[in-house]
């Protein structure tokens, strides 16, 4: 089974759809697909359709609109204070809203196309796989996504729930477990690559650079040991994205785009 899995990455998940565009060009199709965090609603988003070259063209007219108020919003009226007494820094209203509305459970579970996505209760600490079947699977893909501390934690099933990334950065083993015989892996940040530091960073600074080193690690751990099963083909950045993945302008979506096009291959 030809399977495509996205890993998480916040608004650099917009270089997955640059790599992809490069993929349709060269008329590659997926019969399943698997992601976490950005990746879960990049991967929720294709696995609709029944040709690859559909889902990245809703895709990217997806990403064409996004900014950071369309993903996330301060609260009102004490903004990061409020933290103290929510399940995050910020409100994800505007990202409930968009899942909601471009991904259809309906059609997906009559696309044909598998899907796995990964998060993470709260409560238990258990990874959970969620299915194209799933009845919260918009629900799931939400909960995916919220990165633990930045953005509020989502509620399902009565618990809250976290990024699948905290646990799964690439859900290699969801693959392996559904079928997978052929992986193309598209990976969100240069591998290899350091990081300056401020020299007097804040709180959230130092927070974001450690997850990021945790998910590095998580990372190339995951495709050493999928490799050793069934072939693996990577794309990564050939260079550094050069902007945070909880910034998601639009002159920095359009060059991770761009940037995606430039790596495949």
């Amino acid at each position: 089974m030809n399977t495509l899995v996205l890993s998480g990455g916040g608004s650099h998940g917009a270089f997955q759809v640059g790599v992809l565009e490069r993929l349709v060009e060269t008329g590659a199709e997926f019969d399943m697909f698997c992601g976490v965090s950005v990746g879960a609603l990049n991967a929720s988003i294709l696995a609709q359709h029944q040709t690859l070259a559909d889902g990245v063209a809703q895709l990217r007219g997806i990403w064409d609109t996004i900014n950071t108020r369309s993903v996330y919003r301060h609260w009102l009226p004490f903004s990061w204070l409020t933290g103290l007494w929510r399940p995050g820094l910020h409100s994800t209203q505007p990202l409930r809203l968009m899942v909601r509305e471009h991904l259809k459970p309906e059609i997906l579970a009559e696309s044909g196309k598998k899907l796995r996505v990964g998060a993470v209760n709260l409560n238990t600490g258990r990874y959970t796989i969620f299915t194209e079947s799933a009845v919260e699977i918009a629900s799931a893909v939400i909960a995916s996504a919220a990165l633990p501390v930045w953005l509020e934690a989502a509620t399902m099933r009565g618990d809250l729930w976290v990024d699948g990334g905290i646990r799964n950065v690439t859900p290699m083993k969801a693959a392996l477990d559904a079928g997978a015989t052929d992986i193309t892996a598209v990976v969100s940040y240069k591998r290899g690559q350091s990081r300056r530091v401020d020299v007097k960073p804040n709180a959230v600074a130092v927070g974001m650079r450690a997850f990021g080193i945790m998910f590095d690690e998580t990372v190339e751990n995951d495709l050493e040991i999928c490799s050793t099963y069934i072939p693996v083909k990577v794309t990564s950045p050939n260079k550094g994205l050069g902007f945070d993945a909880m910034d998601f302008s639009p002159k920095h979506i359009a060059s991770a785009i761009q940037l995606g096009r430039d790596s495949w291959g």
